[in-house]
C-alpha cells in the first residue's frame, strides 16, 4: 500500500498558486526512494534522512509559515520547522 500521499494537498496548492508545473504521484517506499535516483525530478526530502544525499538536493523556498493561513486551509506558506532530536535513557 502506498498510502494517500503525505502532504499532497500542500504540494497541489503550492503548484497551483505559484504556477509550478508539477506532476504529482503517490507510490510505494521502494518507488519513492528509487525514482529520484533514476530520473532528474523534484522530490520531497527531509533531514537527517540520507536516501538522497548524493543527489545534493536544494530546497524550494516558500514564504515563511503563517499559521493563520494554514488554519484556514491555505497551505502555501512554508510548513512549521520541526527539529528532530535523539534522546536515549541512561539505562539503555
Amino acid at each position: 500500500d502506498s498510502g494517500d500521499g503525505w502532504f499532497i494537498d500542500v504540494f497541489m496548492q503550492r503548484a497551483a498558486v505559484f504556477n509550478m508545473p508539477l506532476a504529482l504521484s503517490v507510490g510505494t517506499w521502494d518507488k519513492y526512494s528509487s525514482e529520484p535516483i533514476r530520473t532528474d525530478m523534484a522530490f520531497y526530502w527531509w533531514s537527517p534522512d540520507t536516501a538522497f544525499i548524493n543527489l545534493r538536493p536544494a530546497p524550494v523556498m516558500f514564504p515563511p509559515n503563517d499559521m493563520s493561513e494554514w488554519a484556514r486551509g491555505r497551505k502555501t506558506t512554508d510548513s512549521v520547522k520541526v527539529e528532530l532530536r535523539t534522546r536515549v535513557h541512561y539505562a539503555i
